[in-house]
């Protein structure tokens, strides 16, 4: 896919000469993760969700994978001990507040993301198959990506249609 450069990226916030608003975006939060890049997506997500035709919607940071997944069935037995450990979770879900039901994982990847070999890659495989088998959207942001919140709009009008 090529990249839009000139769509802004909220994780520009995340680099050298960002500092001061990274501080002023984030300082008025209450810090939901130790990772600035999460805290600046969760902020994304919130305000996308706070527009009408998303009300309906709200989010949660960090849900346990196995929380999400009412049986294990599905699963080979690699998958399944991933998707059972208490340390594996999302990093957003965005759910339906009427029935509490997923509508959308969003995960943030960090430029460890894209050494390919990495055990982090690997879980991440992992981790797509596992939403794919049981038929919830999923949406990967890179921190070397822009436009997340033009991707975002078009997923959650692209789900709700």
């Amino acid at each position: 896919m090529p990249q839009h450069h000139e769509l802004h990226s909220i994780f520009d916030y995340l680099y050298k000469g960002y500092e001061e608003k990274r501080r002023a975006l984030l300082s008025g939060q209450k810090k939901k993760s130790v990772f600035d890049s999460e805290n600046l997506m969760y902020l994304l997500i919130k305000e996308v969700l706070s527009q009408d035709e998303f009300s309906k919607y709200d989010v949660v940071l960090h849900f346990p994978l196995r929380n999400l997944l009412l049986d294990f069935d599905h699963l080979s037995d690699e998958e399944e001990r991933y998707a059972k450990h208490h340390g594996t979770h999302l990093d957003f879900l965005i759910y339906n507040k009427l029935g509490k039901n997923p509508v959308l994982a969003i995960e943030v990847d960090g430029y460890e993301y894209h050494i390919k070999e990495s055990r982090q890659s690997h879980r991440d495989v992992m981790k797509n198959e596992i939403l794919e088998k049981y038929g919830v959207a999923l949406l990967r942001f890179s921190t070397t990506g822009s436009g997340e919140r033009e991707r975002l709009v078009n997923r959650l009008n692209e789900i709700g249609s």
